[in-house]
């Protein structure tokens, strides 16, 4: 059977010879290991050597995407992590391959043939090259059996791809609505009131710094601090000369009370002051000066909706895009205090400055197309992901180093 090569499968191969070949058959007999089993998937053996060769192509990864700087401590930690994610991909490319046996769905060896010759890597002057292929199978320590299998592996996953692609069907208001979401803006003033920022402000007396001081305990975990800064914020500085600014902030930090009210007090200010105009801008930002803050923009969609070093706030995100407006400075609505999250006493005053509609009339021709091809590549997606499941759900799957 020829499949149609698709994006995927291109991603993936091209990946896999750039960096190290994966699922190839190696000449791995001198392995200590040699002949066990990860698991088992209807009956069919996952080979150890199976899952090295893919635990060592990820980690060779990881090396690159570090520049090499990578510790053996770090390495064994990865290898955890990766441990049952590189599993439950081999139990799926087993299902994959059975299934695809069972539909007569399996890729001829013309196609896998066609397929290799399409490499960039085996081209010499835009013609398949056997010596360089050769070349490549002898530098990895490859069968051509073995990379011929991966390649027919490949080309029969894509071809579910390609099966579960025809079926996933979407409809043009679905790519408006896709559109939108995508287009849509609602520009925001806003301010990030945190604990941090307001605890200049909290009272510490020098008598609280002498008692401070004088826990042995305390003044050790002081001492600690000025170390693991000396050379940066305490440089030249004595111990004596910043212990009484350090245990400032422990104290000041400690005093959770007083700084949940100072935030409150100042929230009330700047939500206030802090309009959609501008103008108001100059007005907060000299509140603000004496903690480092001005009044900062940001344009939100309904994809990208963290704020920048404070992340989701869901409350303000939920009334920027509300059907019935809330905090609409271009309707004159005023600005609205929100705490980050639960468990944070930082607090954010926003309002909408402006809103940007999306344009419907400029979705046409290649950018429709495109969004049209993404959400089917999602629909398709979510259609074999179930697929897989019921396979999964249904078969026989045993996880076990013999």
């Amino acid at each position: 059977m020829r499949v149609k090569l698709g994006k995927f499968i291109v991603l993936g191969i091209v990946i896999a010879i750039s960096i190290v070949f994966v699922f190839l058959s190696m000449n791995s007999g001198s392995s200590p290991f040699a002949g066990r089993v990860m698991g088992k998937v209807n009956g069919e053996p996952i080979s150890y050597s199976e899952y090295s060769r893919e635990m060592n192509f990820q980690l060779e990864r990881y090396k690159e995407m570090m520049g090499g700087n990578i510790t053996d401590e770090q390495l064994k930690g990865i290898r955890g992590f990766l441990g049952q994610q590189i599993f439950n991909q081999l139990v799926t490319s087993k299902l994959i391959v059975q299934e695809s046996n069972k539909a007569g769905k399996m890729p001829s060896d013309e196609a896998v043939r066609d397929q290799i010759k399409m490499f960039p890597a085996f081209q010499d002057d835009g013609q398949f090259s056997h010596l360089m292929y050769q070349n490549y199978l002898s530098n990895s320590r490859s069968s051509a059996s073995g990379f011929e299998t991966k390649i027919r592996n490949d080309l029969a996953a894509q071809g579910w791809r390609n099966y579960f692609s025809q079926r996933a069907y979407v409809s043009k208001e679905e790519v408006y609505r896709e559109y939108i979401i995508n287009e849509e803006k609602r520009s925001l003033f806003y301010i990030v009131l945190t604990p941090e920022a307001v605890q200049k402000d909290v009272k510490v007396g020098i008598q609280e710094i002498k008692d401070y001081l004088s826990d042995e305990s305390k003044k050790r975990l002081v001492m600690g601090q000025f170390e693991s800064q000396k050379s940066t914020l305490y440089k030249d500085k004595k111990f004596e000369d910043v212990s009484h600014e350090i245990v400032k902030k422990n104290l000041s930090f400690e005093k959770t009370k007083e700084i949940q009210v100072l935030i409150e007090k100042l929230s009330k200010k700047v939500q206030k002051d802090l309009t959609a105009q501008k103008s108001s801008h100059k007005k907060v930002n000299k509140l603000l000066k004496k903690y480092n803050l001005t009044v900062q923009n940001f344009d939100m969609t309904q994809r990208k909706v963290n704020l920048p070093r404070v992340g989701n706030v869901k409350a303000l995100t939920k009334d920027v895009f509300a059907d019935v407006a809330v905090i609409d400075g271009t309707q004159g609505q005023k600005s609205k205090v929100y705490s980050v999250s639960d468990f944070s006493k930082s607090k954010v005053i926003a309002i909408v400055s402006k809103i940007h509609n999306a344009d419907l009339t400029a979705l046409k021709g290649e950018q429709y197309n495109n969004l049209l091809a993404q959400l089917r590549d999602q629909k398709a997606n979510g259609l074999m992901g179930k697929w897989l499941q019921v396979l999964k759900d249904n078969s026989k799957i045993e996880k076990s180093l013999n």
